[in-house]
């Protein structure tokens, strides 16, 4: 199957909300996505919160979508697990959330969605960005896979994080350019 990746749009919102509650449905353990509402994903279709990436089918569906956020140093900052310094945290992108809707779900459009974003930071305003981080739930074997084929680490095992739930804590450093 052929999909198209691009920067998400204000009209893409609903069916983004769509997708997470329909993989949210189908997750084994609900522990392992922490969802987002509108509002959050409106702030991070493009601009200094952070950006969307969206695959949809040839025909304009909405497959997947995945969010990155630039925390910078807000107590939310993923980096503070790793103990960065203020300039290594506003260096940092946060690969944040993913989707994959149930019915397209094995075309390895997270792995996509992720060379997808990293690619449009290199470019994005407010860098150089020389780290991304994420977060994958210990027992999500698929998405981990997806971050340690593609260049990630296990910087951090099995943190608690968003109030309490497990997570690894993955890195990948780009090398200067």
């Amino acid at each position: 199957m052929r999909f198209l990746i691009r920067p998400a749009q204000q009209d893409d919102v609903s069916a983004i909300a769509a997708v997470m509650r329909a993989a949210m449905e189908q997750l084994p353990e609900p522990d392992w996505f922490v969802p987002d509402d509108e509002e959050y994903l409106r702030a991070h279709l493009a601009g200094p919160a952070g950006f969307c990436q969206v695959a949809t089918t040839m025909d304009g569906t909405l497959a997947a979508y995945f969010t990155v956020k630039l925390a910078g140093t807000a107590p939310d900052a993923l980096g503070h697990y790793l103990e960065m310094d203020e300039a290594g945290l506003c260096a940092t992108a946060q690969m944040d959330s993913c989707c994959v809707a149930p019915l397209y779900q094995g075309n390895s459009l997270e792995g996509k969605l992720l060379l997808s974003a990293e690619e449009r930071l290199r470019r994005y305003p407010g860098g150089p960005w020389k780290c991304a981080l994420g977060t994958v739930h210990p027992d999500n074997l698929a998405s981990l896979y997806s971050f340690l084929h593609r260049g990630y680490r296990i910087a951090a095992a099995d943190q608690s994080c968003y109030g309490g739930k497990r997570r690894h804590i993955l890195r990948k450093d780009w090398p200067e350019t």
